[in-house]
């Protein structure tokens, strides 16, 4: 397995993030019910602000030339490459998919609420492999907001479920 660095595993949680806003902003063109749909598009432009944060702390990472070097625990490594390689949203960009997706409401937010915990546990482990002096708070606030989200689609669920 090839080793990764900081900016790399970064960039894998900006691809997710983007793919996060494409799901939600799919998903709230499919949903009837006005204020599941606002919601659904906040989301889409907090998973945008999220995308922001994480360059932002590529960038102070660049310029601090922190946690660059090439990390080479293997067990660490590997669990968070798989974490990133279940593409936490998968497919986004594949019609077919998402359609296949988002066309039962209910099961989307299913859906929502399993990738966004796959969010969490990939940042948490991102956690785990910075360094105590790196922007780890920038991190940790990336975890709140996803808890939130599904704490948000949880709520959803049960309302819909009703």
């Amino acid at each position: 397995m090839k080793n990764i660095n900081a900016k790399e595993i970064l960039e894998i949680a900006i691809q997710n993030e983007k793919n996060g806003v494409v799901f939600y902003t799919k998903l709230a063109g499919r949903v009837n019910d006005d204020s599941v749909k606002k919601t659904l598009l906040e989301f889409a432009d907090q998973e945008g602000r999220h995308v922001v944060a994480v360059k932002k702390l590529i960038n102070k990472l660049m310029e601090e030339n922190e946690e660059l070097a090439y990390y080479d625990d293997p067990e660490e490594l590997l669990y968070l490459q798989a974490i990133a390689d279940a593409s936490i949203f998968t497919d986004v960009h594949d019609s077919a998919q998402i359609n296949a997706i988002i066309s039962d409401t209910l099961a989307a937010f299913h859906y929502a609420v399993n990738v966004e915990v796959k969010s969490i546990e990939f940042y948490k482990q991102l956690l785990q492999i910075m360094s105590p002096d790196s922007d780890q708070d920038t991190v940790k606030e990336l975890i709140e907001q996803e808890k939130g989200h599904v704490r948000t689609l949880y709520t959803m669920i049960k309302g819909h479920e009703e």
